[in-house]
């Protein structure tokens, strides 16, 4: 049936609506309303309370400034102005602070945390004391994406990553499950390096003065954020060497500094790097429990990222160094989906018990080694067997793997 209005233009309307469209339109408006109304609930909650941001480095450190930063301003955007507080909880490489929020916070909202980037790969690589799972958590966003860098002295007479190759190389990390030991850790036993790696360091000053003071070599991990900071001066003087970028696209204030992804020479040391760097997506995570309302969820994300478009916070990061280029946590959620399960759809990133083998969406169907040598000869010693994986290939047993202990 035709119905020509008054403009002349004609419109075509149907003759009669089916059941089954009428139950759509009444199913669309019911989940519209309950939508809206779930997300009032969840803005009258904030109203009065105090929200914990909980940083696991101490006070002080590039995560800190960071975390104090998202504190003084995200409170201006979360519909009912809670306050907003920092909670430092160091240890373990953030490893404490991640456990923490996600098992013994409460799950309404409240407690958020802020954590090593590589941090949410952690339980993929087998790491002991690991009681979370990436994907189960609701990561809220990041101010930034990353891009890390290996870093070693000049007098050292290293000046590229085959050197490390050649000769031992010690570099400072600051614990297990952190860039600084998962990276020349991988490195060794992907691409041959023969890094060692310290770790006990509580914070990126505490490894810049090593490196200062030649109690080690260099960095294993540098962000490029806090190299501007605290390692461009050396480097103009010219006692520092930038070996390699660890990220999946160059910094375009270094594009000499070659990339890591350029030592590939396999697609299966491509899967593992690009896995490995998954992390640099989100430079600063800022995630909540996995037990916290999905309304609660979104309206903590939609906060996050009006706060890192406002003028004032922008002016606030300038003025501190900050980089912004914001990455949303239901980005993020998406992206580790795809890094954190294999071909399948299972998930591979639960955390294991004791002497459980963990497996990855990168396993070989093949082989992988039975033990990698210490002292970075990995490369050398890939004879595989049935059953393990390329990512435990790539990461080795770490604490036999030329990683000793300061602290």
């Amino acid at each position: 049936m035709y119905s020509r209005p008054p403009s002349g233009r004609t419109i075509i309307l149907p003759t009669k609506i089916g059941r089954v469209s009428v139950l759509k339109i009444i199913a669309a408006f019911v989940a519209v309303v309950c939508l809206q109304t779930a997300s009032a609930k969840a803005q009258d909650f904030f109203a009065g309370k105090t929200v914990t941001l909980v940083v696991g480095y101490q006070a002080g450190s590039l995560y800190d400034t960071n975390a104090r930063f998202v504190a003084r301003h995200l409170a201006r955007f979360i519909p009912g102005k809670p306050t907003v507080i920092v909670r430092n909880m160091p240890g373990a490489g953030t490893l404490t602070a991640a456990n923490n929020v996600a098992n013994l916070a409460p799950k309404d909202g409240t407690t958020i945390g802020l954590i090593a980037r590589g941090m949410s790969i952690e339980p993929l690589l087998g790491g002991q004391g690991v009681r979370f799972e990436p994907l189960a958590l609701n990561w809220i966003g990041s101010t930034s994406r990353e891009v890390s860098v290996i870093a070693v002295r000049t007098d050292t007479g290293v000046k590229s990553l085959d050197d490390v190759k050649t000769r031992e190389v010690v570099v400072a990390g600051p614990a297990l499950g952190t860039d600084g030991v998962t990276f020349p850790t991988t490195l060794n036993n992907l691409l041959g390096t023969r890094f060692k790696v310290v770790t006990g360091y509580r914070s990126g000053a505490e490894m810049t003065l090593a490196v200062e003071r030649k109690e080690v070599d260099g960095r294993g991990s540098w962000s490029w954020a806090s190299f501007r900071n605290d390692g461009m001066t050396m480097l103009k003087r010219g006692e520092l060497v930038l070996l390699v970028q660890m990220a999946t696209a160059k910094s375009p204030d270094i594009p000499q500094v070659p990339l890591v992804m350029d030592y590939a020479k396999t697609d299966e040391q491509r899967q593992v790097l690009g896995l490995l760097l998954a992390g640099q997506a989100m430079a600063w995570p800022v995630f909540a429990p996995a037990e916290v309302p999905a309304d609660r969820v979104a309206l903590l994300r939609q906060s996050y990222l009006a706060m890192l478009k406002d003028p004032e916070t922008l002016a606030d990061a300038k003025r501190l160094g900050i980089d912004v280029d914001p990455v949303s946590g239901e980005g993020y959620q998406r992206d580790a989906q795809t890094h954190l399960r294999d071909p399948a759809g299972r998930d591979r990133a639960g955390t294991r018990s004791r002497g459980t083998q963990m497996t990855s969406r990168l396993r070989s169907p093949r082989s992988a080694p039975s033990r990698l040598q210490s002292g970075g000869r990995g490369a050398a010693a890939l004879r595989r067997k049935e059953g393990d994986d390329l990512l435990h290939v790539a990461l080795g047993d770490r604490e036999q793997n030329g990683i000793r202990y300061s602290v």
